[in-house]
């Protein structure tokens, strides 16, 4: 089986090999476990997201001659987040963040002045000023979020697999009550905005006013149909932190150079429930000889900076969920690394460390040994 975010294959591994003889004659018997194998484009190791509430938001952080660093959000769009998203395998951008919103990072800014046309595979193919040329500050650290890409797994016989993947339906990410021509209100009179210089940014903070969510992508020159009566704001720059589009720098109230074939619209993310596109994958495997193999990814680590850190979440029933600290201790964090393939556990995190969940609380008072294979035991 081949998607576009992985190679994937099962690969026998011989567990046990014999011959077994009666009359003078032998038979030699093998017994195979087979294991799901992916492989991961090379590029895909480049790019990290820091400090977002998924692994799909958060910082751009890139790896250039192995060290970790920044990319400045001058020039920093939606195109941009695009390739990101494309990058971490993590669905479609919904969204760009500017002035350091995940926090500024601590090492080099790697990248400034970035010019994706939003088809690259990656940010390295994009065109930028040079590795490491910038003229910014970890104040305009760029971030992004991306829909994500979500798995659900489960054998429902010993020889079948069902393999689930989703991800945001392109038609569900631009729900009509938060698309349109945008309009002031002043002087009891509503009014329209021009689209001279109109950037992403302002979106942003006409999507956060309205109470829609992530800004997805600007409609200038009248998309929506031209307005009537007054043009109340031209030349409008936000930084993206501003309550109100009245309080970004503008040419002043009135004070324009446009025609209503200027009006300028936008779309946000809105606050509908998202339509999930599904696909679902059965795999058939013929066992050589009995094997026992567990359901795929039952535990993952949310908001750490490597996949071998972060919140508990075990899945239940199709559902994630966090583990309470209470009981929670080196031990018990020593099987989640191991569940995990992570190595040995080196510290335990209490009191929503890495951020609160948003789901049910599955697991309390776990208690461990330290040499269970999974918290399920």
């Amino acid at each position: 089986v081949s998607l576009y975010f992985a190679s994937c294959c099962f690969r026998p591994i011989m567990l046990l090999e014999a011959e077994i003889c009666k009359h003078n004659k032998c038979l030699k018997q093998s017994m195979y476990l087979y294991l799901m194998q992916f492989t991961l484009p090379l590029f895909f190791q480049q790019i990290r997201l820091v400090n977002g509430m998924t692994r799909c938001s958060g910082r751009v952080e890139v790896l250039h001659e192995g060290q970790w660093g920044s990319v400045c959000d001058d020039a920093w769009g939606l195109q941009e987040a695009e390739v990101v998203c494309r990058q971490m395998k993590c669905g479609t951008a919904l969204g760009v963040k500017y002035q350091a919103h995940f926090g500024p990072g601590a090492g080099p800014i790697l990248l400034d002045d970035l010019g994706c046309n939003g088809q690259e595979r990656t940010l390295g193919e994009c065109k930028h000023a040079g590795f490491g040329v910038n003229n910014c500050g970890h104040s305009e650290d760029a971030g992004v979020e991306c829909s994500g890409i979500h798995f659900y797994s489960q054998f429902i016989s010993k020889s079948i697999l069902i393999w689930e993947v989703s991800r945001p339906a392109a038609s569900a990410l631009r729900p009509p009550s938060c698309s349109g021509r945008v309009e002031v209100f002043h002087r009891d009179t509503w009014g329209t905005v021009c689209d001279d210089g109109w950037t992403l940014r302002n979106t942003e903070v006409v999507c956060n006013s309205l109470d829609c969510g992530t800004a997805l992508e600007i409609n200038p020159s009248a998309f929506y149909g031209q307005g009537k009566g007054m043009i109340w704001l031209d030349d409008v720059q936000c930084t993206g932190q501003e309550t109100s589009l009245l309080k970004c720098k503008q040419s002043g109230l009135s004070f324009n150079n446009c025609g209503h074939g200027e009006d300028v619209g936008v779309v946000c993310l809105g606050s509908a429930a998202v339509q999930q596109r599904v696909f679902t994958f059965v795999f058939h495997i013929s066992p050589h000889g009995p094997s026992r193999v567990r359901a795929f990814k039952q535990i993952r680590l949310v908001n750490g900076t490597t996949h071998c850190s972060g919140r508990v979440e075990v899945l239940h029933e199709g559902q994630w969920g966090s583990v309470c600290g209470d009981g929670w201790g080196l031990q018990e964090a020593e099987v989640a690394c191991r569940e995990m393939k992570c190595g040995t556990a080196l510290g335990v995190k209490y009191q929503a460390h890495f951020g609160q969940g948003a789901g049910p609380i599955l697991l309390d008072d776990l208690g461990c040994n330290g040499q269970e294979r999974a918290l399920g035991e």
